[in-house]
């Protein structure tokens, strides 16, 4: 009797130990899962900062040639209000 005492110890014993492993595993695939959630987070947010930066880079060369055709019209007023 106690040859079969000790097996199903033991036998507990392993089941225990495959119950733990198995809740671990459970845990590192949460863990995978909120680390892909959160590259997936900053994925997004570094392509809105890059459509954010490029059309700002549009807008400020857009003012960048207003500005330069205004200048032009300065010097060529200027010009003429000296002759």
């Amino acid at each position: 009797m106690t040859a079969m005492q000790s097996i199903l110890t033991e036998t507990n014993n392993k089941l225990l130990t495959q119950t733990d492993l198995v809740t671990n595993l459970k845990q590192q695939i949460l863990n995978y899962q909120s680390i892909l959630n959160q590259k997936d987070q900053q994925f997004e947010t570094q392509k809105e900062l890059s459509n954010r930066l490029q059309f700002d880079l549009k807008k400020q060369k857009t003012k960048a040639k207003l500005f330069g055709g205004a200048g032009i019209l300065l010097a060529v007023g200027a010009a003429v209000l000296v002759k």
